[in-house]
């Protein structure tokens, strides 16, 4: 068993943690931290804050104990660390583990610890703050309460410039394999927990509570995930909701906001939530996070809603199913309207207010009678509020309370009905034409922030997760801030600076019963421990919504534990136990059994085994390099490709090795250490050249459990190549030209992983079903240039392989048996590509060498997004692989 922990991470970016772990007794391992959001509880009443601010790795905190070992230390973006060491001769391993709370107070965190070998338990009586190696390690209190795996840790505030830190011992059932493998995760702690010190004792203390203690109602319910919503400057009207306190950003494509609601229920029984809003052609649609959009009102007719300075309302009025309540366009907003997809959905005239109206706010009950009002911004931007009995009343004890509108309606909308100040009633926060931010309340109106705020639309919500409201609202720059302890003393603070708000907009609240699209409620990833942001829990290429459900096909939302080791099986990286990592299985079953591969132990081995890198040769010298997800690419050998394959461990000796053809023509192999092997000449060939600029595969193609280097050569053979026996074999021999291999995949979904996917000499993207022994086209799709492909993977966990390739146009595609989807078409893809999780977010990521920039070596994730993937890293014209 591996176990991983909840990540956030899919399209989505997540919560930033840094740990960093270092070896300081003997033996050798591999170590990486990482971040999850689940939360823990037990039954002694003390109260623990889940907000925690996580720190970065320690660079200068990075050793190991035996130097005299071989070792590999990889980091990657201030999140991770990996340790690799040789040489395992004690079943007892002790970790120092530093860890920095930046945040203002003492807080709780959790850390998990699990190992990809034999089973251990942590001694938690060795958890302690002396340190090896003579570290300058800061001392962390010694509460902990554990589980076999994991304990929980309280950390005092810890100066910027120093870190704390713990040793923590495991203890091996046996003396553990070589090389070993040890994770290491910090998670929050939130509800009822039990602290007890090493000794034993129980704790009294709240370990860390920083509640703002305003006596508000919580932000939200645990059905949902909390989020806001907002449109981004670039692209402009792009829809944005964010959750986990600005760290995760789903992001939906097409949408062209001008004007925006709070996120609603299930409009099109589709299991989704979506987001209303009035796009530039003045007509209101809806929009779920998987980027599905549908139009409910056209932009023609007095029922066309209003294009800008407005907001949509969401709610029940009068007894009306739940609907969107809106502003229309015509003789200056002279009407409110609802629309209802359950009525087809028909526009209704709810009221012609006297002084008409801007925009819609909360649907809820304002003056406590019992039943539903709206409030809304009339005509002069006043708030106002629709009793049930339809007549237009002030805010209860404000007056006319005026907004200011410079840039939206400087008007407050809730998710729903939010009592900020805790006496039971609504509350509407807004902004005035100052700037100010405001609150008005049934005592009368509240200034929380003095003109710090763009007059544009605010939301009221827990956006960090401390159980009492916060005022979200766009400052004058067009960043996203937050109000927080706003009955105490109101505290103006930052999310996620990258993040840039169209403050004609502004920002609205949201509810989300499923974020990550994965058919797994909230409420049902709490109780599984899944995330509720991602729609893949421990990364491992299956998506909980499969590994939630049983073979018998209940599910999904099942405790799905193969291996019953305790850990289920959307949160176990192995979960058969067979050794074998579940993203190298897949979900094929290719002995018919009716259990998927990674479930199956007695499955044969055809999965992925490439690792997670890029490999690629540097442009203008000879050096063969290798770039993981630390962003540092490391240099195999000074040689010179001309067809290269992706990384594996081509020996079986748990060593990686890359494949190549090198100039003189001929097959190679070289490792880490720079040494080559040459597996295949031409004349072992039969005196068949090797094809040259192509890309190489890599496939266990026999069920061997060891895999073979697939090639094409100059008489268009597909032949693979047998490292470990030194085999070579025709593959196929047809009346096609092979020129390119991928790789090899469940390829048109037929249940067996047996389908080889190539390029053909007329640069077509075909696929090689070895279990009828035919060519097939892959959906008619032609690439722009013979080597222009990767391997096929499941990018989005929908159990289809699909393939990243070039098309005419130079853009980026997903090609499939049956389908082809345009991912970005930014840059101009030269060579070869690659298919790996390479920044470790759960998502396979297409890895690029882009020819208008140089040949930069490039990320494309698939939402569309390109980035750099390091500084100066530069392919030759044969891509990466």
């Amino acid at each position: 068993m591996s176990q991983q922990p909840t990540e956030s991470d899919s399209f989505i970016r997540f919560v930033a943690v840094g740990v960093t772990v270092l070896v300081i007794a003997s033996g050798g391992l591999a170590l990486t931290a990482s971040f999850a959001d689940r939360p823990v509880q037990s039954d002694v009443g003390v109260q623990v804050d889940s907000r925690f601010e996580y720190p970065q790795i320690n660079q200068t905190e990075i050793r190991t104990s035996e130097t005299s070992r071989k070792s590999i230390l990889r980091s990657a973006n201030g999140t991770q660390l990996t340790v690799i060491q040789e040489s395992i001769n004690s079943s007892s391993l002790t970790v120092t583990v530093p860890i920095q709370n930046n945040a203002d107070q003492r807080g709780v965190t959790r850390l998990l610890a699990s190992s990809s070998t034999s089973s251990f338990n942590i001694d938690t009586q060795t958890i302690s703050s002396s340190f090896a190696n003579n570290s300058s390690l800061l001392r962390l209190d010694e509460h902990t309460v554990s589980g076999q795996k994991e304990a929980l840790v309280e950390l005092p505030q810890t100066n910027e410039s120093t870190a704390g830190g713990i040793n923590v011992t495991l203890n091996y059932d046996e003396i553990p394999s070589d090389p070993l493998s040890v994770d290491f995760a910090l998670e929050p702690v939130s509800g009822d927990v039990d602290l007890r010190s090493a000794n034993g004792t129980s704790e009294s203390s709240p370990g860390g509570s920083s509640s703002d203690g305003d006596g508000g109602q919580t932000g939200g319910s645990t059905s949902t995930t909390q989020s806001f919503i907002f449109a981004d400057t670039s692209p402009s009207g792009e829809l944005r909701a964010v959750t986990d306190n600005g760290s995760t950003v789903a992001e939906i494509s097409g949408t062209d906001a001008q004007v925006i609601g709070t996120a609603l229920a299930d409009v099109d029984s589709d299991s989704r939530t979506e987001i209303p809003y009035v796009d530039g052609q003045n007509r209101l649609k809806a929009a779920d996070l998987d980027g599905e959009i549908q139009t409910l009102v056209d932009t023609d007719g007095p029922a066309a809603p209003a294009g800008s300075k407005s907001l949509l309302g969401v709610g029940s009025f009068n007894g009306s199913p739940e609907s969107i309540y809106y502003a229309n366009k015509n003789n200056g907003g002279d009407t409110l309207y609802r629309v209802s997809a359950t009525e087809n959905p028909t526009p209704q005239i709810v009221a012609q207010p006297s002084n008409n109206i801007d925009a819609v706010g909360t649907v809820g009950d304002i003056d406590g009678d019992g039943a539903s009002e709206i409030v809304f911004a009339d005509g002069s931007q006043s708030l106002r509020y629709l009793d049930n009995n339809r007549t237009v009343q002030p805010l209860p004890n404000t007056g006319a309370v005026g907004v200011g509108s410079n840039d939206g309606v400087g008007f407050g909308i809730t998710s729903q009905p939010t009592d900020v100040d805790g006496d039971g009633n609504i509350d509407v926060p807004f902004v005035d034409g100052s700037g100010n931010i405001k609150i008005a309340t049934t005592q009368g109106t509240q200034t929380v922030l003095t003109g710090a705020a763009s007059k544009s639309p605010v939301a009221g919500l827990d956006i960090d997760q401390d159980s009492s409201t916060e005022i979200l609202f766009t400052d004058t720059s067009g960043k996203a801030k937050f109000v927080d302890n706003i009955n105490t003393s109101p505290t103006e603070r930052s999310i996620n600076g990258s993040l840039s708000v169209s403050d004609d907009v502004g920002i609205v609240a949201g509810q989300f019963v499923d974020f990550d699209g994965d058919s797994l409620t909230a409420d049902q990833e709490a109780q599984l421990g899944t995330s509720p942001t991602t729609a893949d829990s421990d990364g491992d290429g299956i998506s909980d919504t499969v590994e939630t459900t049983r073979t018998d096909g209940t599910g999904p939302g099942e405790p799905v534990d193969t291996d019953a080791d305790g850990t289920i099986d959307a949160l176990d990286t192995d979960s058969d136990d067979d050794g074998q990592s579940d993203q190298q299985e897949g979900t094929t079953d290719a002995d018919n059994d009716g259990v998927a591969a990674y479930r199956d132990v007695d499955e044969p081995s055809n999965g992925r085994l490439e690792e997670q890198t890029i490999v690629y040769n540097e442009k203008n010298r000879d050096a063969l390099k290798s770039l993981d997800s630390s962003g540092s690419p490391e240099q195999y050998a000074a040689v010179k490709t001309k067809s290269l394959g992706p990384e594996a461990d081509l020996f079986g000796d748990s060593r990686t090795e890359v494949p190549y053809v090198g100039n003189n023509g001929e097959l190679n192999v070289v490792n880490s250490s720079g040494v080559v092997t040459t597996v295949l000449t031409k004349s072992e060939n039969g005196g068949t050249d090797l094809k040259q600029s192509t890309r190489l595969g890599v496939a266990d193609i026999d069920d061997d459990g060891d895999p073979a280097i697939l090639f094409s050569d100059n008489d268009g053979r597909l032949r693979r190549h047998e490292v470990s026996t030194d085999e070579t074999r025709t593959v196929f021999n047809g009346n096609i030209n092979i020129h390119s291999v991928g790789g090899i995949a469940d390829f048109d979904t037929d249940g067996n992983s047996d389908d080889i996917v190539i390029t053909d000499a007329n640069k077509n993207v075909r696929y090689y079903d070895r279990s009828v022994d035919s060519i097939e086209s892959a959906n008619g799709f032609s690439t722009k240039n013979k080597i222009q492909i990767g391997s096929p993977v499941d990018f989005n966990g929908d159990g289809i392989p699909r393939v990243p390739a070039i098309n005419t146009n130079d853009e980026i595609v997903r090609v499939g048996a049956n389908s082809t989807t345009t991912v970005t078409t930014s840059g101009q893809p030269t060579g070869g590509m690659g298919s790996v999780d390479i920044d470790d977010d759960g998502q396979f990521e297409i890895i690029f060498a882009d020819g208008n920039n140089n040949n930069q070596v490039k990320i494309a994730e698939i939402n569309g997004s390109v980035r750099a993937a390091g500084s100066q890293l530069n392919s030759d014209g044969n891509g990466v692989a």
